[in-house]
């Protein structure tokens, strides 16, 4: 130890220990290539006899396969160590020679350690190993043992070393490689010539034994701590080093890497994201699981994940896969076995992505088999997806082409309805990914010229307002630096002299201006800089501005160029026009220019908020599916009379089925082929926009078949143009001299609609209809043809008689002079139904052939929202409903959600109680139709992530049942209470408390501090619901909240089990929290204390909050959020100090810790604050005098320094403090006139 004074009678005397480390091997019977991992650990010490031996206990739960590594230190660095049969030599020759303190006999003893290992058999029994040693006095030794799984039992050891290290309290372990090996186990072991503990870890790895000797005989000790650290990449490991707590020495150290055991098996997990997630609808992710080894994986194939908040399980599907979800973990499973080589098939992840949800979204999934796995670096694979908030406009230009005299023909496909005009010749073109650009279909092309743009009729400062931001993709026709400036956007306002300046110009070199002028006439510049980018390449620009944070900024490709300040107030703008220039501007901004753009334009978004740094990166990275038109439908009765016009419906459809529309735009010309006459009621063209259909009236003015068609389409339909009778694919429409016209009006089903049936027929000398029948009463057959869905159960009554769609029945109509009859009509179910009636004439109307047909749309009545799972229901958690689609008779309508597209259900939550709280969306509230079955849904993962109560509205996604007008809604009695699903427990920094960590000691990561016995420290409670969230409405004032107890735990989410409360027999006090505390689903107490009942060893407290619904306690324990904290006793220790009675004196006042084995300063405490005071004067000359001691000082690192005044005489004073009850402390003595303090020595002998 190299001491320069040895004190004769100094009691240090050490124990050599001998350490034995055993490490358990793999199960054989488990999977072959699962990773490694520690399982347990066992440590002892040895005996004092002969032979001298070591029994090391075997680690609880071994079996047979395990892996078993012993390592064994020895007191004398020349001993020879005998191992029992079936243990094998890993490291025999790492002696340590060196050392300061020498065996009885005179001779140095040393250490040396030695390391084995053994497969375990089934029923493994302690081993015992003999060892010699050259130290007469003292033969003691110590060991620990670990146990792992998942090592290769066949070839455990990929590489180990060894070293000695010189005296300190560091011991550095060597550094080893694994080579291209991957997902091995690292093992250290340290030992020194000190009988003392390991106060801290390698870096990185966690101790597994700490053993340290017993003296015998007053004369040597040893130590002994094994870590381990589990690592996945291949390379070198660095070197390690485990520091001890005292009286530094020489030791020995070692490193060993064992080998995972392997399958030639390796299964790979790659995720796709399929397009953007956007908030208030579904997003999907394809998965794909591969074997890459060449090995069969035996199966079942798990892939599993926990979805992030925002995100909600909705399906899961694939050929072979089965999945399910609980709470927010999914999980996927297939079975049968995936050869080496082979994919399995694909999974497709589908998730509903709450309205509102903000910011990065990152999803991860995990593939797991059960017959190992080589590598688990590709096990798992992650997205992560930026939403942003929802734009104020959005322009992706998409549209097929623009007339230039078409009012709002520049789509807003925000959903927001602030469709643009365009001005000029501007048009649209593809727009495929291109460089940085991804693909985003369509584009907007503003030529070279005057007056030539986009007007999005957009006022910057009253809509758009105080802070915004604009962004766009910009292709120029021209080299950037071509001389030329482009305005890119202007929303400058001809205010007659005092115009003010909004605009974003690309200059004559390439640079990117943006200027605004502020009401004071301040004008603002940024620019990027002079940019050679050529011709036809794309950019992206964006630019921001806010006012309350009195900045504007430029961006290009989504990185920040420039910024500055902006103040007073926004200016008064124009609208917002792109490509072109606002005339008659005119100021001080030389900036400006009337030139247009000359590029093309897209993906145009515009906000009402400034976007962050990240928000724009993430905006240039954002892209669509591009839609483009199936096909075009031609939707029409069949049948008609000369005599009247028909309608005819033109469809543009996204898809065969046409479930979607296409928005996109488009124009064509209808037809009419066949002999009857036809006049197309204003022009056989149309045009259809957004919406995704338009109507055309249309005669056929002579009898005979007509075959409806189209043509001249643009953008040209991918499939040719169908034509449909309700629900049979037709386009033949046949129009008769007489027949019967009726209209069934859309209505509410099961309820009855008065109609007229009018018997016409063309006149003789013009096409006005005349009646066919007067005053006479006709049987007339009645038949109906179920259109959308295409199937139904339920008959549609007519006239009181049921008719059934299969077979038809007749009704007597008495038509009355005019030739109208009157009739009611009935369904009682829901969907789109044809009605027909005809009539064949007999006797003297012999081949009188007379038809008519009208369909109509019966929707649901309402919706019942029934068998809601009873309260209290935690918040965030699945809970069940059924929501059925009623008739008006209240019965369910079995064709809900059978539509060609199926009709959804929207659940939305109404808070009941607290009123005034926070109400958040309910998760899972989007019903697909196809949940529907009978016109039931049975519902059982919605979720809603507040405390209180509520009930659930249903209404019609769509807002229109198959876009006829009529809504349906209905509403639950009420659910809940909703309760929180845990809490979470923080040790909160209060007035520095808790203090740093001290050295050497280990504090909970839940906060790296630590607090005296008895101290008061603050604790902060959050009501959370089952994804993290706070429960806001756990509040005092609205009366949700609940008395909440705090206890001590021995460990983060231990259980509640006898032996985890109140670590170190201490007592948690003042651990009360009041309802009415808590505010906004927090609360936070400076009270509680944690006192120990006699002197303890530092130790971790976790705090655990419970209400009597609620506990930090999780169903997954280490999912817990309990907060954590080290409490040690501490105490004052003031020392007595002695010097001139003419001079000050000074003195010291230390706090202190015990760190379990002494006393030391608690050098990390800097916030104990002391009052001294003075008394127990005993004089002996001077008179009598006083010392004046300072009051109210805080210490630092531990220790208050201070001086005491003069005395002028001799004699002495008691100095104490006035101290907080949870440092106690003691008296010192100054003593005044006493010049050299006694020799405490009784033997001194100096070294030179």
């Amino acid at each position: 130890m190299n001491k320069t004074m040895e004190m004769f009678f100094r009691k240090t005397a050490k124990a050599w220990l001998a350490l034995v480390f055993l490490v358990p091997m793999f199960c054989a019977v488990q999977n072959a290539a699962a990773a490694i991992a520690y399982e347990s650990s066992s440590q002892t010490i040895g005996t004092n006899g002969s032979p001298r031996t070591i029994n090391i206990p075997i680690p609880t739960g071994t079996v047979a396969g395990n892996l078993l590594v012993a390592t064994l230190s020895v007191r004398w660095y020349q001993a020879t160590v005998t191992p029992p049969a079936g243990w094998t030599t890993l490291i025999q020759d790492t002696p340590q020679s060196s050392g300061a303190a020498t065996c009885n006999s005179g001779t140095t003893a040393g250490i040396r350690l030695l390391s084995y290992y053994k497969v375990a058999d089934a029923g493994e029994t302690a081993p015992t190993f003999t060892y010699s040693s050259n130290c007469a006095d003292d033969g003691f030794a110590a060991a620990g043992m670990l146990r792992f799984s998942g090592v290769d039992t066949t070839s455990p050891i990929i590489t180990s070393a060894e070293a000695t290290t010189g005296s300190s309290t560091s011991h550095q372990a060597p550094s080893v490689s694994s080579g291209t090996e991957t997902d091995f186990m690292l093992v250290t072991v340290h030992a020194y010539g000190s009988s003392r503990s390991w106060t801290t870890s390698p870096t990185g790895m966690t101790e597994r034994v700490d053993q340290r000797s017993y003296n015998a005989n007053n004369v040597l000790g040893c130590n002994l701590g094994v870590f381990t650290q589990s690592i996945a990449a291949a390379g070198a490991t660095g070197t390690r080093t485990a520091i001890g707590e005292a009286d530094a020495d020489n030791g020995a150290t070692q490193s060993i890497l064992l080998r995972k055991a392997t399958s030639n098996i390796d299964l790979a997990l790659a995720m796709t994201r399929n397009g953007n997630l956007v908030p208030g609808s579904n997003a999907s992710y394809t998965l794909n699981v591969s074997n890459s080894g060449s090995a069969t994986e035996p199966g079942p194939i798990t892939v599993s994940g926990t979805l992030p908040a925002g995100l909600s399980y909705v399906s899961g599907t694939g050929t072979g896969w089965s999945c399910s979800a609980v709470g927010q973990v999914v999980t996927c499973t297939r079975t049968g076995t995936l050869a080496g080589g082979a994919n399995a098939s694909s999974l497709l992840l589908t998730v509903a992505v709450a309205s509102g949800t903000t910011g990065a979204v990152t999803t991860t999934m995990t593939v797991s088999g059960t017959g190992g796995d080589d590598s688990a670096a590709n096990d798992s694979a992650s997205d992560t997806y930026t939403i942003l908030p929802s734009p104020y406009a959005y322009y992706a230009l998409d549209e097929a082409s623009w007339t230039g005299s078409t009012a709002d023909e520049v789509i807003d496909s925000s959903g927001n309805n602030r469709h643009a005009d365009t001005m000029g010749a501007v048009s649209t073109s593809a727009a495929p990914a291109s460089g940085l650009k991804p693909d985003t279909c369509r584009a907007g092309e503003v030529p070279n010229g005057a007056n030539l743009g986009i007007d999005t009729k957009l006022d910057v400062n009253t809509e758009i307002g105080n802070a915004g931001t604009i962004a766009f993709w910009y292709k120029s026709n021209t080299a950037w630096n071509d001389g030329t400036d482009r305005m890119l956007f202007d929303a400058s306002n001809d205010l007659g002299g005092g115009d003010k300046h909004f605009y974003l110009v690309k200059g004559d070199a390439g640079e990117i201006r943006f200027g605004l002028e502020d009401d004071t006439d301040d004008n603002e510049r940024i620019d990027t800089g002079g940019n050679s980018f050529s011709a036809g390449a794309w950019h992206h620009i964006a630019v921001t501005w806010s006012w309350a944070a009195g900045r504007m900024r430029l961006y290009l490709d989504g990185v920040e160029q420039d910024n500055t300040g902006i103040n007073d107030a926004i200016g008064n703008y124009a609208d917002l026009w792109f490509g072109a220039t606002h005339s008659g501007i005119t100021g001080g901004d030389t900036d400006f220019t009337t030139n247009s753009a000359n590029g093309t334009f897209d993906e145009i978004k515009i906000y009402n908020s400034a976007l962050s740094a990240s928000e724009i990166a993430a905006l240039k990275d954002e892209t669509h599916a591009c839609t483009s038109i199936d096909h075009l439908r031609i939707e029409h009765t069949g049948s008609g009379v000369t005599c009247t016009p028909t309608t005819l419906t033109v469809k543009a459809c996204e898809d065969a089925a046409c479930s979607s529309p296409y928005t996109g735009g488009v124009t064509g010309t209808l037809t009419a082929s066949g002999t009857p006459t036809v006049n197309w009621v204003g022009g056989a063209d149309f045009s259809i926009g957004a919406s995704g259909s338009v109507t055309k009236d249309v005669h056929v003015t002579t009898a005979g078949t007509v075959t409806w068609g189209a043509t001249s389409l643009s953008p040209a339909p991918s499939n040719a143009t169908a034509c449909y009778i309700g629900a049979t694919a037709s386009c033949d429409f046949t129009a008769a001299l007489a027949g019967f016209l009726f209209n069934v009006p859309d209505h509410v089903s099961d309820t009855q609609q008065n109609i007229t049936v009018s018997a016409v027929k063309q006149a003789d000398n013009s096409l006005s209809c005349v009646p066919a029948f007067k005053d006479s009463s006709k049987t007339v057959s009645f038949a109906c043809t179920y259109s959308n869905p295409a199937s139904g159960t339920l008959p549609v009554t007519v006239g009181g008689s049921a008719i059934s769609c299969s077979l038809g029945g007749d009704v007597s109509l008495s038509f009355d002079a005019t030739g109208v009859a009157s009739t009611t009509v009935r369904y009682a179910d829901v969907g789109q139904i044809a009605l027909t009636a005809s009539y064949t004439g007999s006797g003297d109307s012999a081949g009188l052939v007379m038809t008519g047909s009208d369909p109509f749309i019966a929707a649901p009545a309402s919706f019942s929202v029934t068998g809601v799972t009873a309260g209290p229901i935690k918040a965030g958690n699945d809970f069940s409903a059924s929501v059925t689609a009623l008739n008006a008779s209240g019965n369910a309508t079995p064709n809900f959600g059978n539509e060609t597209s199926p009709e959804g259900v929207t659940l939305t939550p109404t808070l009941v109680s607290p009123v005034g709280g926070n109400n958040p969306a309910l998760g899972n509230g989007v019903i697909a139709g196809t949940a529907f079955s009978n016109g039931v849904a049975a519902l059982t993962s919605l979720n809603w992530g507040e405390v209180g109560n509520i009930t659930l509205g249903a209404a019609l996604t769509g807002g229109s049942y198959l876009g006829s007008g009529l809504n349906a809604t209905g509403t639950s009695a009420t659910v809940g209470a909703f309760i929180p699903d845990h809490f979470s427990t923080e040790i909160v920094l209060a007035s520095n408390v808790p203090m740093p960590c001290p050295t050497g000691l280990t504090c909970p990561t839940a906060y790296d501090g630590f607090i005296y016995s008895g101290q008061p420290f603050s604790v902060r409670v959050t009501a959370l619901n089952l994804g993290g969230g706070t429960t806001t409405n756990y509040d005092g004032t609205l009366g949700f909240s609940k008395d909440v107890t705090l206890e001590a735990r021995d460990a983060l989410g231990a259980e509640d089990i006898p032996g985890t409360q109140n670590p170190g027999g201490g007592t948690l006090a003042n651990n009360a929290i009041a309802a009415a505390d808590f505010s906004a689903g927090v609360a936070t107490t400076a009270t509680p204390t944690y006192t120990f009942a006699a002197t303890t060893a530092p130790t971790d407290i976790y705090l655990r909050a419970k209400d009597t619904d609620a506990s930090s306690l999780r169903t997954i324990p280490a999912t817990s959020v309990e907060g954590g904290v080290k409490v040690v006793n501490g105490r004052i220790k003031i020392a007595n100090a002695h010097g001139s009675e003419v001079l000050p004196l000074p003195m010291t006042a230390t706090v202190q810790y015990y760190n379990g084995s002494n006393w030391v300063t608690s050098a990390t405490d800097s916030v104990s604050s002391l009052t001294l005071a003075d008394g127990s004067y005993q004089r002996k000359t001077g008179g009598a005098w006083t010392v004046t001691p300072p009051s109210g000082s805080s210490v630092s690192a531990g220790v208050l320094n201070y001086t005491l005044s003069s005395s002028g005489g001799t004699g002495s004073v008691d100095i104490s403090a006035t101290i907080p009850a949870w440092l106690p402390g003691n008296t010192g003595r100054a003593t005044f006139g006493v010049y050299k303090g006694n020799n405490e020595f009784i033997y001194l002998r100096e070294n030179y």
